[in-house]
């Protein structure tokens, strides 16, 4: 596909009409606001064609009327006084094409979480009318920015990884419909031939790239050197045991799993110490358990610092241990029990199975046949009998450089790969396109690397499914004050800027994510933001101070 750079805005130029809606959110905001007072100022606006009043603007019934207002020829854009544009931008915009208006010429008021959810009626009224007045201006300033059609897309999904979150997400790719191919930096999957006590997933490696019948592939001892290229069409070259090769695909998951290390515990306990993993491996063979088993769930500290989910496998492994050996005694010593989503119904099971749960602030103190344990809630020393200590897998992590510097995604402080936003965007990465699952990732929610790999692709799926496009509030340069400085090609985390034939700067819009790192960080004040430009914010700003300049 041919790169394109957003052409240079044009001055602004006055609207055909703006259709307003004012949307009650089903009592939400009409309990708080009088919906009859903005409707009366909004008709004051000069460029106001019409305004109506509507129960919830998001809902299927309002929105065929919304329709019908703007299959007129009088307006080209509309503003929604409502809820919040992030949740509703996507009905909007395609409520705009679907009436023929370009789709960038929608403003949305958020009256509701503004005005309404935060304020007593008589300041929620006044500041609605205020915040009113000000998107209806900006709603004035508005001019179409610029897109990329539909790109053909690619629907392989290419998988880096190394360990188990990498299987995990092959096969919800390959149940989801795609191709996929796993590149391996190691001799082998972690694990591969195994099956976990706890696992949802069979963890036979070739057993499933042999039911998958050629659909997904995977090269061990190889290493991603470069991925160039958009969402649906990246391009990747991996460093193969036969050399390089070219691979096209549509979206890339990184699930880079923390690799296993010696718990340092093990030398404390001697003989009489495994790992939750080694357990795991001796309940699946049926073999014979002794009478008091105590997992420890801490470091020497007394934190679970080795990784968050290690009550989580202390659970369920006694919960298996239990149902195995009824008359093993299990007890778990821990300083905080990490129960979240599933794990929530393991720990209760667990518990009803007559799994002891011992909760202390500190490690405890260590004798020949029993631990001596500070209860916090009883307030004294707890004896606990052991015959078997297991002990928390513990994981080191890999050197992520090479990889982060190959995909374009940076790391934090700690070497690991890191998330835009662990909440809101838990599965993604800074680089559109790019989903991250596995334990070598930014600490994300809490619910898993089986969950995280399967959200990581169906992520990718749903992308790959849609109608990809590029555009939209991108930067712009005025290259005619573009001193080739080079800031923004050092600044911009996403790698759009870039200097020309013509020795000034371009924005490569299949890269830009609208992000406004190189607006406010250019020296000569050579880029713009479309829709964010600065004398579009100086018309809002203008309203908002009452008309004074």
């Amino acid at each position: 596909m041919t790169v394109l750079t957003p052409p240079t805005h044009s001055s602004i130029e006055a609207p055909k009409g703006v259709a307003v809606f004012i949307c009650g959110c089903r009592g939400k905001v009409s309990s708080k606001i009088r919906l009859e007072t903005l409707l009366e100022e909004a008709l004051k606006h000069p460029s106001v064609g019409s305004v109506e009043i509507m129960e919830e603007c998001c809902c299927p019934e309002d929105m065929d009327r919304m329709r019908l207002s703007l299959s007129t020829d009088e307006v080209d854009r509309f503003l929604v006084a409502g809820c919040s544009w992030h949740s509703c931008r996507t009905k909007f915009e395609k409520l705009a094409e679907s009436s023929g208006l370009d789709s960038s010429l929608v403003e949305v008021c958020n009256i509701k979480e503004h005005c309404a959810l935060v304020h007593e009626p008589k300041q929620a009224e006044e500041k609605a009318m205020r915040l009113l007045k000000v998107s209806l201006a900006r709603c004035d300033s508005l001019q179409p920015t610029p897109r990329l059609r539909p790109r053909t897309v690619n629907r392989t999904i290419l998988i880096i990884g190394n360990g188990s979150t990498a299987l995990t997400a092959a096969r919800e790719a390959f149940a989801l419909g795609h191709e996929t191919m796993i590149v391996c930096p190691g001799d082998e999957l972690f694990r591969t031939g195994e099956e976990g006590a706890i696992g949802l997933d069979d963890a036979n490696v070739n057993k499933f790239l042999k039911d998958a019948e050629g659909k997904v592939t995977l090269s061990t001892s190889s290493v991603l050197r470069s991925l160039e290229g958009a969402p649906g069409e990246f391009r990747a070259v991996i460093d193969t045991p036969l050399g390089d090769t070219e691979i096209n695909a549509g979206a890339v998951i990184l699930a880079m799993d923390e690799e296993p290390a010696e718990n340092p515990l093990a030398s404390i306990f001697g003989d009489k110490a495994m790992t939750q993993e080694e357990l795991e491996r001796r309940l699946n063979s049926n073999s014979k358990m002794p009478g008091d088993v105590v997992m420890l769930a801490m470091d020497m500290k007394g934190e679970s610092a080795f990784d968050p989910m290690s009550t989580h496998e202390a659970v369920h492994n006694a919960l298996f241990l239990r149902t195995l050996n009824p008359r093993t005694r299990s007890t778990i010593i821990t300083r905080e029990v990490f129960a979240l989503g599933q794990c929530e119904a393991g720990y209760r099971k667990s518990m009803e199975a007559g799994t002891r749960i011992v909760r202390s602030d500190g490690f405890p103190e260590v004798l020949e046949d029993r631990l001596v344990v500070k209860d916090p809630v009883l307030g004294e020393d707890v004896a606990i009998p052991y015959d078997l200590v297991v002990l928390d897998n513990v994981r080191t992590l890999p050197d992520l450089e090479e990889l982060a510097r190959a995909v374009k995604v940076p790391l934090t402080a700690e070497g690991r790969l890191k998330r835009p936003n662990a909440k809101l965007k838990p599965s993604e990465s800074i680089r559109p396109g790019v989903f991250l699952c596995g334990t070598a990732g930014e600490r994300g929610l809490g619910i898993g690397p089986t969950l995280e790999a399967r959200s990581a692709a169906a992520l990718a799926s749903g992308m790959l499914r849609s109608d990809l496009t590029s555009g939209g509030e991108v930067a712009e340069v005025w290259q005619d004050l573009c001193s080739a400085c080079l800031t923004c090609v050092r600044t911009c985390p996403y790698g759009a800027p870039s200097i020309g034939v013509e020795g000034k700067a371009e924005i490569k819009m299949d890269l830009c994510q609208g992000c406004g790192v190189c607006v406010g960080i250019c020296p000569s004040k050579a880029i713009q933001m479309y829709s964010f430009r600065d004398d579009q914010i100086t018309i809002q700003l203008s309203q908002a101070l009452g008309g004074r300049r």
